[in-house]
Parts: C-alpha cells; sequence; structure tokens
C-alpha cells in the first residue's frame, strides 16, 4: 500500500512523514544517521535520502568484494523488484573512478551527488586493496 501512496506524493511530503518516523533512523548523540540503501552519506536529511526521491546513486562493492557496482534508481515505484538498475565496472580504479563519473554527467542524473559517489567508490577501492608489508621498516 505504501508503494500506492509513494506515486501520488511528492518528495517533499514523503520527507516529511519518514524525517523522524523511519525504520532506518539510528539517533546518535547530536547527529541523526540513517542505514536505507541509495544513501550515500548515511546522514538523515533530504538531499541524501533514498526512500524519497525518484532518482538517487548508491555505491557498493562489486561481487567477491572486487570492484565496485553503481545502483541507479529508476521511477517504477510500484514495481520494487525493477526499481533500481546495477552497473559494474571494469577493474582499475582510475577506470572505475572515470566511468562513474562519465555515467552521472552524461545522464544528468543528480549531479550534485556525483562527489560523493566517486568519493564513496575511492574509499571502498582504497579498502579492496591489497596491504602493502612494510617488513623492511621493522628491521
Amino acid at each position: 500500500r505504501f508503494a500506492n501512496y509513494c506515486m501520488m506524493a511528492s518528495s517533499a511530503v514523503l520527507w516529511e512523514i519518514t524525517k523522524n518516523n523511519s525504520a532506518f533512523l539510528a539517533k546518535k548523540t547530536q547527529f541523526q544517521f540513517n542505514r536505507e540503501r541509495n544513501n550515500l552519506r548515511g546522514k538523515n536529511c533530504f538531499r541524501y535520502s533514498g526512500l524519497v526521491h525518484d532518482k538517487t546513486i548508491d555505491i557498493i562493492p562489486g561481487e567477491g568484494n572486487k570492484g565496485v557496482k553503481m545502483v541507479l534508481k529508476t521511477k517504477n515505484r510500484s514495481k520494487p523488484i525493477k526499481q533500481c538498475t546495477e552497473f559494474s565496472f571494469k577493474p582499475g580504479k582510475r577506470r572505475a573512478l572515470n566511468s562513474i563519473r562519465n555515467t552521472i554527467r552524461k545522464t544528468k542524473y543528480r549531479k550534485e551527488l556525483e562527489m560523493l559517489a566517486l568519493q564513496k567508490a575511492s574509499a571502498l577501492l582504497r579498502s579492496q586493496a591489497p596491504k602493502k608489508n612494510n617488513a623492511k621498516r621493522n628491521k
């Protein structure tokens, strides 16, 4: 039933309903965080919310924790299975980041989230990189 109401309501109305009452909300000392999907920052604010916007971007680890995938949300609110589209990128940090940048720019898909998507992808790729052994320093 919620999906039917989402089709009729605007993003601002949906945000007013869900901003203080969400299953994904995590209230800490001064800050409110959000664990919802398609929320790049993890902040509980209108700009980054993945529930209320028609177009959202998310960066997730690739299969086998190698590489990254970009998830774009489409306008199929009534069909949740078909709502998200995943894009896998070829190996290579520079190649993946350029592909993410070009995809967002060419499709004109929420340009204000471009740098956040690149930052998250870069952090994921950095965490997947093999760690350097500093054996020479310890001697």
